[in-house]
């Protein structure tokens, strides 16, 4: 996996017979693949371009693609083809090929994304009809991989450049401790009424639909003294694509001023919609944030499963410094959930990058839980 300025985490993907490259961003929050075509024109698409009249094994169809992101649109058509990642390669996977785009293609200085590897369960898909097969989940049905399983090392924010894997088809024990890793189980959605709610609590045996790497939250505490003021269940989403990590408004602040001790440097910025806080908070030693889930999707556990996160990791320069060392603006790494990021009826609990990074994860689409390693 290759770190794009801390921004976002791109995998090498290989499109068509023969092959066209792609940067795509691994994004386990959504579920759709795609990448640019030369149906888009070079001021929305500037990178690399799919030109699906130069590969043999390309079949066109109908179907209209239509994603609405947390930030941005991509549109265009669906087709299928030979996709290719390492050494291993899918005959028929379903892509989609953008012809517009709004907001999501990143320009970094040297690595460029030209499209999303979403691995998000395919009924969180916006195609119609059919919905495209998980692309690990082919993989294995392909007897390509011996598990239907991927796991993540992201590696820190400020190691730049190729640092990051994503291991398909089971574990790299050499990235975490194999007797430190736990699991929780991924929560399915209720859709039978006219909102989308979580299986979770006294819902937890309700029919449902697996659409996010969700897992039931519990809580959250900092070493300074904060923490849940009571135990509820609230799915927390694991997702890859996005750089912040976003709770509840309440949360955020409580955190962020728990952290840094109320410190005047401290402040909401309401155009970006994060806390600037004093660059210097990267050297606070032993200062942390804990994500708590728990083992099960029916009640809170007595032994919960903890995420935890150094500080250092959550301060992120906003100007062109890459380390906050020698940045003068930065940004903290957990933010208030953005108005109209409400995705179901729970309270928007999005761990992204900011969170991930600290550990190794591992998502297993035979027995849809999520496994929680430390580095």
């Amino acid at each position: 996996l290759i770190n794009a300025g801390g921004l976002e985490y791109l995998i090498e993907v290989g499109v068509g017979s023969p092959s066209q490259i792609f940067n795509l961003t691994m994004d386990t929050g959504s579920a759709d693949f795609w990448v640019t075509s030369t149906a888009c024109p070079t001021t929305m698409c500037p990178h690399t371009r799919f030109n699906s009249a130069k590969s043999t094994s390309f079949k066109a169809s109908t179907t209209k693609l239509d994603i609405e992101y947390g930030t941005g649109t991509a549109k265009g058509v669906y087709g299928t083809d030979i996709v290719t990642v390492g050494s291993l390669s899918l005959k028929s996977q379903v892509i989609g090929l953008v012809s517009d785009t709004a907001s999501i293609l990143v320009e970094s200085d040297v690595h460029r994304s030209n499209g999303i590897l979403g691995l998000g369960f395919p009924d969180l898909s916006t195609k119609t009809g059919e919905k495209p097969g998980h692309f690990v989940m082919n993989l294995y049905q392909e007897k390509l991989i011996s598990d239907p399983v991927f796991s993540v090392f992201l590696n820190s924010q400020f190691v730049y450049g190729k640092s990051g894997e994503i291991f398909l088809g089971g574990l790299d024990t050499t990235r975490h401790d194999p007797k430190d890793l736990k699991y929780a189980p991924v929560v399915s959605y209720d859709f039978s009424s006219y909102y989308i709610a979580p299986n979770l609590g006294s819902n937890a045996t309700k029919p449902g639909t697996y659409l996010y790497w969700a897992v039931p939250g519990q809580g959250f505490e900092t070493s300074t003294g904060y923490k849940t003021p009571k135990s509820a269940l609230q799915p927390y989403i694991l997702d890859t694509g996005t750089t912040l990590t976003y709770v509840p408004a309440a949360v955020a602040k409580g955190i962020v001023m728990s952290v840094t001790a109320n410190a005047k440097t401290t402040t909401y910025d309401e155009f970006n919609g994060v806390y600037r806080v004093s660059c210097s908070l990267y050297k606070k030693k032993g200062t942390t944030v804990s994500f708590l889930v728990s083992s099960s999707v029916s009640t809170v556990s007595t032994t919960p499963i903890t995420v935890t996160i150094p500080v250092s990791e959550l301060v992120i320069p906003m100007d062109d410094e890459l380390t906050p060392e020698t940045a003068q603006s930065c940004m903290f790494g957990i933010a208030p959930s953005p108005p109209g990021l409400d995705l179901t009826t729970a309270d928007t609990w999005i761990l992204g990058e900011a969170v991930l990074r600290s550990i190794y994860s591992v998502y297993d689409l035979k027995e849809n839980r999520i496994g929680f390693a430390k580095l």
